[in-house]
């Protein structure tokens, strides 16, 4: 009987030895699985942010191309990591907000190709006033009596633009074009007729209007940057938090 119960107390150990054996190694292999995806949802993380940062270039430079690619970009990274199925839970709250940050932004190209359009609208106009006008000492009378028509020719042509956030900069500007041609007009009605005093009064004014248009034009786009929500991008390149579930990104 006590040989018996020795063997059974054998198996039993043995059996014992076998299953810990087992858990050991499926818990390691689970164990190695996890900090082998983890470690390329930390590489995927670093591409996203790198993306990001593409894309926020991208919008400074109205960079149509480059804003697409790195979109996409940010969007393969994503999926990438979507598929480690380990990874799903700790960065699900993260890819979330991510996804709703890419969505909107990705609503976002035709503005980015409007403020391209409106800035290089812009700088023409710039350039065309500095050349005719931009000298004083330059401006003859000829010049001055042909101003005002020749200004109003160099409005932004608002109805080309869909966005109506890109559009209302574009009103902007020719509102003060239209100051610029008003005063213009006004001086080239007086160069005939008014005292010296009142001649140099109103060419001050048009000077002035002058540098208000030449020192708002490289700023024309700097409002509509705003749209593209930089600052929540910002809060996502801080990187991957367990549970980031809150409104960070897109609420």
């Amino acid at each position: 009987m006590k040989k018996v119960l020795l063997k059974i107390m054998m198996v039993l150990v043995v059996f014992a030895v076998v299953i810990g054996l087992a858990v050991y190694e499926e818990c390691s292999i689970v164990s190695k699985e996890y900090e082998r995806e983890s470690g390329i949802a930390e590489a995927l993380t670093r591409e996203i942010n790198l993306g990001l940062d593409m894309v926020k270039v991208a919008v400074q430079t109205e960079d149509v191309e480059l804003y697409t690619t790195n979109l996409i970009r940010v969007r393969e990274a994503m999926a990438e990591i979507e598929g480690l199925s380990m990874m799903r839970d700790e960065y699900g709250g993260y890819l979330e907000q991510l996804g709703i940050y890419v969505e909107a932004s990705e609503g976002r190209t035709e503005m980015l190709e409007e403020m391209r359009s409106l800035k290089s609208a812009v700088d023409s106009a710039t350039e065309a006033i500095k050349k005719e006008y931009g000298n004083k000492d330059e401006i003859s009378r000829d010049k001055v009596k042909g101003a005002k028509e020749k200004i109003k020719e160099l409005s932004i042509d608002v109805e080309a633009y869909k966005v109506e956030r890109v559009a209302t900069a574009g009103r902007a500007v020719n509102d003060v074009l239209d100051k610029m041609a008003g005063k213009a007009g006004e001086l080239a009605d007086c160069i005939d007729n008014c005292y010296k005093d009142k001649i140099v009064k109103i060419d001050d004014e048009l000077a002035e209007v002058f540098k208000e248009f030449v020192d708002k034009a490289p700023g024309v786009n700097t409002e509509i940057v705003e749209e593209f929500e930089l600052d929540k991008m910002d809060e996502l390149k801080k990187g991957h938090i367990v549970g980031y579930n809150d409104n960070k990104g897109g609420q």
